[in-house]
């Protein structure tokens, strides 16, 4: 006989901490929840003043509870109203939706709680949003220390990810990347973004559609992992897809829903004696999920009976004795006298110990610098393109510029300016064309884990910046200290170093004017559509190709946010104001300029505009970082809900 796949046994040793104290264990109720969706008017149908489209009722007065330490599955079919119903229970991805109704959390509303009670419930998204390079104990680590801050002992951070990988059936893969190469598997995935939500102090759980894209076994591997939380006092709420009998039987309630009402809620068991009574006999060789399911659809083709057939389920619901509990038991939670409270307790990990955000903003910023690390010592491409472009870039300028003469001729000047212009605009650019697309692909990661508090938007963006520029930087470093000593640039070292002092400066504005404008257009695509012309525009503006004095004053705003303009004018004061001689070899010495301040006047600057421009660059710097926090705090708050 063959051996039986074992799908219900789960580690039971070292989970102390796992255990949700009977003081801390959480009733979630929902009371005549009615959501609808408003369309989303264009610009130029407001300007036209097209009436508004009518909106769309997605959920008619729903009701139900979950009660600590049960597995419950809202069911239905597509388009029921099941994601929409966890997403106002978590407060998410709730933009052009009107939300009535009560919500509550052991008796107190969600609207009114603060961020640090609704860091009380843990969201795990249909698709796993997770980084590909670390592996699972890496990305634990990572996310435990911003869950629980330095008040937390690294020791019971450490116990924390072990017990986690064990109760998961996670501890054989966890040294194995998330994604890549011998990556884990889709079950292994969706168990690592259920164990991020319970590093923290999250006491309820919603799951969507947590088994969608696993076989059956691991689908029940999962659900059985779910259901030994809820031993441990987890509330655990979850939609749920085409489950197996097996899967479907291991959940305590069931809520079906259809065409935005409730057409069944109660125990998992007692379904079939509630249909049957209706003319549904679910039939022997059915799956009652799979069969109630198909009742409960809008058959295309068939609107009108399908649509009599479900309102006069949900209104015999509404008779039954099964809302009548509900009904009662939602009334209970509105007395109850144990009402959600939230404290603060230092160094420990329970419900009363987690602020909004955990870590401080260094340790955020550690934490992330770190993981930014990893990213680029495993994917070493990056490293070996850039070198290969620094050399093949730096090798072709020290062909042209190659010059080790003191002396500096007339026909250098033009050649010295080239060569300036050069380092402003094209190394400091040519070094971001990486970042492009650096927010528009981490976007979904980020939203995620900013919604779960685990960092600030500014502590995100400096360490991002700062380590995916750090490779940009060691290159203007290293290529221009070498063209430096072998071109005809006029070589002391303190020349040397304001030059590549400046060119630094100019690189991290560019880098944050391109998150900027990632930021804005959010996708790849739409990035680098826009940002070379941007770009353009500021090579144009950048006082090479067009003298500063003959720009027209229409356009001196731009001047003043260009940081190739400010670079420019610097690294060209820095090689020119203390030149006092310039060999004139031209046969009319009219044309010649004499000395280094000539120079300058012929490009139109100015050489006492040196700490105008080091304060202008300085103050794009802070902008353009100050407008990318800003764009991105308000899309979080605003569009990405």
């Amino acid at each position: 006989m063959a051996a039986e796949l074992d799908t219900e046994s789960a580690p039971l040793c070292g989970r102390e901490s796992l255990t949700v104290p009977e003081g801390e264990r959480l009733t979630l109720t929902w009371d005549n929840v009615i959501v609808k969706f408003h369309p989303q008017r264009s610009l130029w149908d407001r300007i036209a003043m097209k009436p508004a489209e009518s909106p769309k009722t997605l959920l008619r007065g729903v009701s139900g509870i979950a009660k600590p330490g049960t597995l419950t599955a809202i069911m239905g079919s597509s388009g029921a109203g099941k994601t929409t119903l966890l997403n106002v229970f978590n407060q998410r991805e709730l933009g052009n939706l009107e939300v009535q109704g009560n919500v509550l959390l052991n008796g107190v509303p969600l609207v009114a709680m603060d961020r640090n009670q609704r860091s009380l419930f843990g969201y795990v998204q249909q698709h796993d949003i997770l980084p590909g390079v670390l592996t699972v104990r890496e990305y634990l680590y990572f996310t435990t220390n911003l869950a629980l801050g330095e008040g937390t002992p690294r020791a019971k951070k450490l116990r924390r990810i072990e017990e986690l990988l064990q109760q998961l059936s996670l501890k054989k893969c966890a040294d194995t990347p998330i994604n890549g190469k011998g990556c884990i598997s889709g079950g292994e995935k969706k168990r690592l973004s259920v164990a991020c939500k319970l590093i923290g102090n999250a006491r309820i759980l919603f799951l969507d559609e947590p088994t969608t894209g696993l076989d059956s076994y691991i689908a029940k591997v999962l659900i059985n992992n779910l259901k030994v939380l809820t031993r441990d006092g987890y509330n655990v709420v979850s939609t749920i897809h085409q489950p197996s009998s097996d899967v479907f039987n291991l959940f305590d309630n069931v809520y079906f829903l259809a065409n935005g009402k409730t057409a069944y809620a109660g125990p998992q068991d007692g379904i079939v004696d509630h249909f049957s009574p209706l003319g549904y006999q679910c039939p022997d060789d059915f799956s009652p999920s799979d069969y109630y399911i198909a009742v409960l659809s809008i058959v295309p083709g068939h609107e009108r009976a399908a649509y009599d057939r479900v309102d006069e389920l949900c209104d015999n619901f509404q008779k039954s004795q099964h809302a009548a509990n509900i009904e009662e038991a939602i009334k209970q939670e509105y007395t109850r006298q144990d009402k959600l409270e939230v404290t603060m307790v230092e160094g420990d990990y329970s419900a009363s110990s987690r602020s909004a955000t955990s870590a401080s903003w260094f340790t955020q910023f550690y934490f992330i610098y770190w993981r930014n690390y990893l990213y680029l010592k495993r994917d070493t491409s990056l490293i070996k393109a850039r070198l290969i472009s620094v050399i093949f870039m730096s090798s072709i300028l020290l062909v042209i510029y190659f010059d080790r003469t003191v002396e500096i001729t007339q026909g250098q000047v033009l050649d010295v300016q080239g060569l300036l212009f050069f380092f402003c605009a094209n190394f400091t650019f040519v070094n971001c064309n990486r970042l492009l697309e650096v927010i528009p692909r981490e976007l979904p990661l980020l939203v995620r884990e900013y919604k779960d508090g685990l960092y600030s938007v500014s502590s995100y963006l400096s360490a991002t910046s700062l380590t995916q520029s750090s490779v940009g930087t060691l290159s203007i470093i290293v290529s221009v200290f070498v063209i430096y000593i072998c071109s005809g640039l006029r070589f002391e070292w303190h020349t040397m170093a304001i030059c590549i002092g400046v060119l630094v400066i100019a690189f991290y504005v560019n880098v944050w004017f391109v998150l900027m404008q990632s930021t804005i257009w959010e996708t790849p695509k739409r990035t680098t559509t826009f940002v070379p012309q941007m770009c353009f525009i500021a090579s144009i503006l950048g006082g090479y190709y067009v003298n500063p004095r003959s720009i027209p004053s229409v356009l001196m705003p731009l001047v003043y946010l260009d940081w190739i303009s400010s670079s420019f004018e610097l690294v060209s004061i820095n090689q020119w104001r203390d030149v006092w001689n310039i060999t004139c070899s031209y046969h009319r010495e009219e044309g010649c300029v004499d000395n280094g301040p000539e120079v300058l006047q012929k490009y139109g600057l100015e050489e006492d505009d040196f700490y105008r421009d080091l304060g202008l660059i300085g103050c794009q710097l802070f902008t353009y970082f100050a407008l990318t926090a800003i764009i991105l705090q308000v899309k979080m708050k605003y569009k990405w809900t």
